[in-house]
């Protein structure tokens, strides 16, 4: 069955990661983590700052727990988080 959908799902993840390279491209970070210790007044405050990008997955084809895995796969070792609504 996996055959069939296999060309829609590799032109989707072409498409993606096509994307995420031009973001990367333009010089944004796809996850900065930014830990600096501020010396304010008398005492010492860590101001911590995260940025995750994410990708929704919506729409009929985007109800595939497959096409889901393959994007998680391509995703998340880059720190990008997918998510998808309980009503895609």
């Amino acid at each position: 069955m996996r055959q069939i959908f296999d060309p829609c799902v590799n032109r989707t993840l072409r498409l993606l990661d096509g994307q995420i390279d031009a973001v990367m491209s333009k010089g944004a970070k796809i996850k900065v983590e930014i830990s600096t210790l501020l010396h304010i007044y008398k005492g010492i405050h860590e101001l911590s700052l995260t940025f995750t990008q994410f990708v929704i997955l919506v729409g009929g084809f985007g109800k595939s727990g497959y096409l889901l895995k393959m994007i998680k796969d391509l995703c998340e070792p880059m720190g990008i988080e997918v998510i998808r609504p309980s009503y895609p």
